[in-house]
């Protein structure tokens, strides 16, 4: 197991009471188990980035023409260079590259 993995706080404290419920260790080292792994801080998800992608496609307006980018982590088109991807939230950075 990586260091960086997350694991669910509520399956490791019912892996560790089963070990109770089959009289492998005692209530109290379940107990300070318990406590220990309850003052763990919670896991920060790591944020998607990304960066738009030039399209060859646009869309023709009555006031010009407005061109199409692709997000590179979710593949969605959009017409806005925003700093976020609308589709899967992910934060715009880096150079756009061409398709």
């Amino acid at each position: 197991m990586k260091s960086e993995d997350a694991i669910n706080r509520k399956a490791a404290l019912d892996a560790i009471y089963e070990h109770w419920l089959n009289g492998t260790v005692a209530l109290r080292i379940i107990e300070e188990i318990q406590d220990s792994i309850n003052a763990l801080p919670p896991v920060q998800p790591k944020a998607k980035t990304g960066h738009w992608i030039a399209t060859r496609d646009y869309l023709t307006t009555a006031y010009g023409s407005i061109d199409y980018v692709k997000c590179s982590c979710c593949g969605e088109d959009s017409l806005e260079e925003g700093d976020f991807c609308p589709n899967c939230g992910a934060k715009m950075e880096g150079e756009e590259n061409d398709v």
